[in-house]
């Protein structure tokens, strides 16, 4: 059983986690509800359903707080994301509109003040800010992605004349995730391994799109360099 507060503030019952009828109407004759344990708010006007799936960050170095709101259908396909904070909330939900999330000013107005309403109910994850990412710690995750290989196998491929180790990137972001590197931006991380030539690219992105035979669907996947990522771990590049 999933608790669940009305758009107010107040709670309103009990409901079972993924009942599409969760967000409909409230009391007070809105079409949004904030499920607790879920951390997230549930809007449904009966055309349109979406959750915002929010995460409160605090900063361990500075103590400033921004927000991760992830917003999926309610087929649960994600269709955007947006860091922001308090102060810039309103205008970052307004912004989801580029994404397709087309919601009048006044429904995200609402949205907003559910969020503020609830904000101290929302859990908070303590993150690091100003963590850097020097060549000693990208040896470190190359020596992870190395490992990785090994213990998978059947990863190699060549890409461009070279041999390559291709890791999706959804087992990729696994892999940080599951270390000790959770706290570094992914994205920063396969920007540094593109710029240090660890990995070979697409033109203008950070990984690769190939045909999966097995599967038959195109997946993206991180073409690490072989031959480069074992000689920097070594010591000889």
């Amino acid at each position: 059983m999933s608790q669940v507060v009305e758009n107010n503030g107040t709670e309103v019952g009990e409901a079972k986690k993924d009942n599409k009828s969760i967000g409909v109407g409230s009391m007070a004759g809105k079409n949004y509800l904030f499920d607790i344990n879920n951390q997230c708010i549930i809007y449904n006007n009966g055309n349109v359903h979406f959750k915002f799936n929010i995460i409160r960050q605090k900063s361990m170095e500075t103590l400033k707080e921004t927000l991760v709101i992830c917003i999926e259908d309610e087929n649960g396909e994600k269709f955007a994301e947006i860091t922001t904070s308090a102060i810039k909330l309103l205008d970052s939900l307004i912004s989801l509109n580029d994404y397709g999330i087309v919601l009048s000013n006044f429904v995200y107005k609402d949205i907003e003040q559910c969020i503020r309403n609830v904000y101290h109910l929302l859990d908070i994850k303590y993150i690091h800010t100003e963590l850097v990412l020097d060549d000693d710690k990208l040896r470190e995750i190359i020596s992870m992605v190395i490992d990785y290989a090994s213990e998978i196998g059947n990863l190699e491929y060549e890409v461009n004349g070279k041999v390559c180790y291709n890791i999706p990137v959804a087992d990729f972001s696994s892999l940080i995730k599951d270390s000790e590197y959770k706290d570094f931006d992914l994205l920063e991380i396969k920007k540094e391994l593109k710029n240090s030539k660890y990995t070979i690219c697409s033109t203008g992105r950070y990984d690769r799109t190939i045909y999966n035979s097995d599967t038959k669907k195109a997946i993206k996947v991180i073409s690490f360099n072989k031959k480069y990522i074992l000689e920097s771990v070594k010591g000889d590049k």
